[in-house]
């Protein structure tokens, strides 16, 4: 939908509840530093959702059950927990929420278990 617009700094809030897919949604929107609140429980599919999202703070996106990558991100602490506190339940046991290497260590114990509570294996 916003593939590659690579000037995009804000979108406005769309009506996402019936999305099934959102692979490459956000794909190369450098620029853009938030998005608003997108229902995602009807989600299939995050692949490549967020790369070269390198100015991305904030992500409003809520009730995702299946495998994302956020890695690509610049989500701090405070909205990496918000971040897991919007997931829904796992799919199944192999969902994943793709963070890369540096944003682990931002998170708590108790933090990271908001996810894993709800089925999710950190990578």
């Amino acid at each position: 939908m916003f593939y590659e617009c690579f000037e995009l700094t804000s979108i406005p809030q769309l009506d996402t509840s019936s999305a099934t897919d959102m692979g490459d949604m956000f794909n190369g929107c450098n620029h853009l530093t938030s998005i608003p609140e997108l229902n995602a429980s009807s989600v299939n599919n995050f692949s490549s959702m967020f790369n070269s999202c390198t100015s991305l703070k904030s992500i409003g996106m809520y009730g995702f059950t299946r495998s994302i990558n956020i890695s690509f991100t610049a989500l701090g602490h405070d909205a990496l927990v918000a971040f897991l506190n919007q997931a829904g339940t796992a799919y199944n046991s192999s969902q994943k929420i793709r963070m890369g290497s540096d944003k682990p260590a931002l998170l708590s114990d108790e933090e990271k278990a908001i996810a894993t509570n709800k089925g999710w294996t950190l990578a």
